[in-house]
């Protein structure tokens, strides 16, 4: 089975079509974050050693709305696309899911001091390990 991390990080930069990374920002506007929500990661164990696993995650899209240079993001849409896409039942591919579904909408997180804003959605995906 692949990196849980790894192949849900792959997901949303398919998905979204910008620089994503696992736990850090590739870049300074147009980029996406990936990291894990705080949580127990085991839902249920087997004598046999595996069971069901829960994979928290978060999305950071970050944009500069004024002054950038670059291609614009519209961070909301793009993020709404990705809920759109959970909540049809796509998931990573490689991963034996039982259920990906989003936890909270996208909406603004936040203001960076050199002007970037931050979008966020929350998102879990239970599956076999």
């Amino acid at each position: 089975m692949q990196d849980i991390a790894k192949s849900t990080t792959a997901f949303v930069a398919q998905r979204l079509g910008v620089p994503c990374e696992y736990g850090e920002f590739p870049g300074k506007a147009g980029c996406c974050m990936v990291k894990a929500s705080p949580g127990e990661p085991w839902v249920r164990r087997y004598l046999s050693g595996g069971g069901i696993r829960r994979f928290g995650y978060e999305v950071y899209l970050r944009c500069l709305p004024r002054g950038d240079e670059g291609r614009r993001v519209d961070a909301l849409a793009l993020l709404r696309g990705l809920q759109s896409a959970i909540d049809a039942g796509e998931a990573p591919e490689g991963v034996p899911v039982r259920t990906h579904e989003v936890t909270s909408l996208p909406s603004q997180y936040g203001v960076q001091d050199d002007g970037c804003v931050v979008y966020q959605l929350t998102a879990s995906l239970t599956y076999m390990a």
